[in-house]
Order: C-alpha cells, then sequence, then structure tokens
C-alpha cells in the first residue's frame, strides 16, 4: 500500500511541477522524452542531500534514467536538461535553502559523472526551497490527517516561505510529528525533466 501511495504522489508531484521549469521551449521545437510528462523524481531523507538509490522510488527513476542514456543516439537529441529541487518546511529557511541548493547538486552531479556524455553547458538547476503547491495538494489529499484542518489554514494563508515556517512551527507536536513522518518526505526531492528533438515526420 505504501508503495502505491508514493507512486500516487509521484503522479501528482510531476503534473504540478510542469509549471516552474522553464518555458523557453515550445511544443513544435521539443518533444518531452519518455519518462511520465518528461520528468524523473528523486527523493532525500531528511536533513540529508547524498542521493540514495535505496530510498523511497528512487531505484525506479535511476532506472528509468539509464533506460534514456543508454538509448543509442540519444545524446544527440537532448536539448535541455532542468533540475529543480525543494526541501520540506522545518528548521530554519538557511538550512531549506542550503537542503534544496545541495540536492540540485547532487543529482547534478550524479548525471554528469554516471553519463559522461552529457554536455553539461544545457543543464539548468532550479531551487525552489519549500514546494508550496505541492505541500497544499498532499495535505488536500490526506484525508486522515488529523491537524489537516490547521496545516491548510496555514497553506491558504499564502504565506511567505518563512512565515509559513515559523506558522508550522507552532502546530501541536502531534500535527508536528505527523507532518515530519508522513507528508514531509515527500517535500524533499530533486527532479530532472529532459527534453529532446521531436522526430521527424514521416512523409
Amino acid at each position: 500500500m505504501k508503495h502505491i501511495q508514493m507512486k500516487t504522489f509521484r503522479t501528482v508531484a510531476i503534473l504540478l511541477l510542469l509549471p516552474l521549469f522553464s518555458k523557453g521551449y515550445s511544443q513544435d521545437n521539443v518533444a518531452l522524452i519518455p519518462f511520465p510528462n518528461g520528468i524523473q523524481i528523486f527523493y532525500f531523507v531528511t536533513n540529508m542531500s547524498e542521493l540514495k538509490r535505496d530510498y523511497l522510488e528512487n531505484a525506479d527513476a535511476m532506472d528509468a534514467v539509464a533506460t534514456l542514456f543508454n538509448t543509442p543516439g540519444v545524446y544527440d537529441k537532448i536539448v535541455a536538461i532542468e533540475i529543480a529541487s525543494a526541501s520540506s518546511p522545518n528548521g530554519t529557511m538557511e538550512r531549506i535553502e542550503r537542503l534544496s541548493r545541495e540536492r540540485a547538486q547532487a543529482l547534478y552531479d550524479y548525471l554528469v559523472q554516471t553519463y559522461p556524455q552529457i554536455n553539461p553547458a544545457i543543464i539548468t538547476k532550479k531551487k525552489l526551497a519549500v514546494d508550496i503547491e505541492e505541500f497544499r495538494s498532499i495535505v488536500e489529499s490526506e484525508l486522515d490527517f488529523p491537524g489537516r484542518a490547521d496545516v491548510m489554514s496555514i497553506l491558504n494563508n499564502n504565506y511567505d516561505e518563512n512565515t509559513l515556517v515559523n506558522q508550522l512551527a507552532l502546530l501541536p507536536p502531534t500535527v508536528r510529528y505527523y507532518l515530519r513522518a508522513h507528508i514531509y518526505p515527500k517535500l524533499q526531492y530533486a527532479r530532472v525533466r529532459i527534453l529532446q528533438k521531436p522526430e521527424a515526420p514521416v512523409r
């Protein structure tokens, strides 16, 4: 059941992330590679920026990336690789931003070291710090979450990230424990979106 839930959240997260990536490419001149919406998600252990294959769905993500980059001729087709990363809203903003930045770098390093044929010049990195929209979506879907109404009230106030973190820290201990155990792990990630030239139409 837990595996199914993580698959569901992976799909939701992918759909939410699409607007956050670069919009410099139109549907006419690029095509998404054959991941769901062209994106793979890599999760990180709390307070860590080391990319671990055996954590959550990372093995599946790594295998999907390997399948792509082991495809003959793929490197000539790729026009952009976009990385976005985030952290859970737990701790100081300095810690949150540092972890987000380090997670983006960890995924960048993994890609260029594992697949040296990748041109680093086509990779861009974006630090999101806290992905508030995904946070809201996950909380909305957690119908059995005992503190759901309180957390949604905070999220719906559209606070800036620093105020959001401070407001969450004032929640009762049982609510904060649930967040740390069940929701925050889904917000600790780096994601890669890969765009390639579309196939020439058959005439």
